[in-house]
């Protein structure tokens, strides 16, 4: 949970009660305190094992292509839900979008980019087929989305109640808009399998611009029909 803190209790950190409060670049949050399983799944290692070769890239680059993310971070300032802006580090900057490039297979960039408008690629309706090829598609507000790449997660069916679902979204790859739809259904197969009429999950799609900046993530509850 984030928090802000105000005249009286002006910071925390440690433990208390169960929880523990800390502060990041991204401000003040309190969680529950939990024990860590250190699990390594196949998604996880491969996470790990890029972050670790940004890294790397990050050391082999020249003082003026780190110097080039140092001053550009003042360009990619975020806002929390208090108001309060955060800068990222240029470290940090390098990593964020050359993380969101790698994953969908896009040129690395070892020079800080300008910051670019991101379209908001609006979905009206998300449909999800079941048949022996199976297909899917997602319906989109207008049809001049031809050239925006989509990174794609989706959920393993849930049952009908679930309503906290943002933690079982997992990357399931990426797409060209095509037409204002485009068809997942063999990735989404390959990480989840077989699915059943009636069945529910969740799509989300963001926009990856060609600089690494990532849009707003938006996410679609889908039921699954059945046809021959």
């Amino acid at each position: 949970m984030r928090v802000k803190y105000g005249s009286i209790v002006t910071d925390g950190s440690g433990k208390l009660g169960g929880h523990v409060a800390s502060k990041g670049r991204s401000g003040s949050v309190i969680r529950t305190k939990v024990t860590g399983t250190n699990p390594r799944t196949n998604a996880q290692n491969s996470t790990r094992a890029l972050l670790g070769s940004l890294a790397a890239g990050w050391g082999s680059l020249t003082d003026e292509q780190r110097q080039s993310f140092d001053a550009a971070v003042d360009k990619f300032k975020s806002t929390d839900i208090f108001g309060d802006v955060h800068n990222p580090s240029g470290y940090n900057l390098y990593i964020k979008l050359n993380f969101n490039l790698a994953i969908t297979d896009q040129a690395l960039i070892t020079s800080a980019p300008d910051k670019v408008e991101i379209p908001f690629a609006l979905a009206l309706y998300s449909t999800y087929y079941w048949n022996e090829l199976g297909e899917s598609g997602i319906g989109f507000a207008n049809n001049n989305l031809d050239t925006l790449l989509l990174l794609i997660s989706a959920t393993k069916v849930l049952s009908p109640g679930v309503s906290n679902f943002k933690s079982e979204l997992r990357v399931t790859g990426y797409e060209f808009v095509q037409y204002g739809n485009f068809l997942n259904s063999s990735s989404y197969y390959s990480k989840f399998g077989d699915t059943s009429d009636g069945d529910i999950f969740y799509f989300s799609i963001a926009v990856i611009m060609p600089n690494g900046q990532k849009g707003i993530t938006q996410t679609i509850r889908t039921v699954v029909t059945s046809y021959n």
